[in-house]
């Protein structure tokens, strides 16, 4: 699903850009949520069972970019009253897996 979000965010991107318009902060910072999220999961499949030091490197830049972007969206969401993105317990657990995968 993230993969599909990834490709329909890009496309309404370049779109938009082409057009000459601006597509706002929410977009872009989604678009690069998911994107960081995609890159995080093929940086994992990719991996082997023990990484190596930029391969652990990698995982924690795309997973602290996902978390600054939608920490981003986060606050959008609630200075703005839309409540379309909420934060979530587990992305302390994800900042802790990552940390873990860069330490060890």
């Amino acid at each position: 699903m993230i993969i599909f979000l990834d490709i329909c965010l890009r496309a309404y991107l370049n779109s938009a850009r082409d057009a000459g318009s601006d597509p706002g902060v929410e977009v872009t910072n989604a678009a690069l949520a998911a994107r960081s999220m995609c890159a995080w999961f093929d940086a994992v499949e990719r991996g082997g069972r023990y990484l190596s030091q930029s391969e652990a490197a990698s995982i924690f830049k795309f997973g602290m970019t996902f978390l600054k972007s939608y920490s981003r969206l986060g606050i959008q969401s609630v200075l703005s009253g839309s409540r379309r993105w909420k934060y979530l317990p587990k992305l302390h657990v994800f900042l802790h897996l990552c940390e873990d995968m860069l330490q060890s």
